[in-house]
């Protein structure tokens, strides 16, 4: 009986483990070349719906997939872009638009919260002090993407 409890608790941290990013603990990312802005995204570790990535795009075009406890971070030319959880922006629960300036940095953080007893996905932009912070404890998630990016 001992050997089949330890065999399940060494899968279910196998697998609970597989849901949460791995890679090296939060590093600022390095300068965007000229004409161009920096977007840094990173998802909260939670206990329901972490096993499966949560895509993002900006304007139709996916640039990131992250799981649980991970950030990535990647660049955009300066101008207006829609940053989106789903490739048609119309279609997407979760978006932002906006302008991104040259030579900046802009932190999203993706997380759930829970109002009168429902969750609700939430996408918002941080400012950079808190989001350096907060970021400390987060691991770099740089998955391939499913458009062979």
């Amino acid at each position: 009986m001992r050997a089949w409890t330890v065999c399940f608790l060494l899968l279910a941290t196998a697998l609970l483990s597989a849901c949460s990013a791995t890679g090296p603990l939060y590093q600022p990312p390095p300068a965007a070349p000229p004409g161009h802005a920096t977007v840094v995204i990173y998802r909260e570790w939670f206990n329901r719906g972490s096993v499966w990535r949560q895509h993002w795009f900006i304007d139709g075009e996916e640039k990131a997939s992250l799981y649980g406890n991970g950030y990535t971070h990647f660049v955009v030319p300066a101008g207006t872009h829609v940053l989106s959880s789903f490739k048609d922006p119309a279609n997407a629960s979760l978006k932002l638009d906006g302008y991104f300036a040259a030579g900046e940095t802009y932190f999203f953080k993706y997380d759930i919260i829970s109002r009168q007893g429902l969750r609700y996905q939430h996408l918002v932009r941080m400012p950079a002090d808190t989001a350096t912070e907060e970021l400390k404890v987060y691991r770099l998630d740089q998955a391939p993407l499913a458009t062979g990016e």
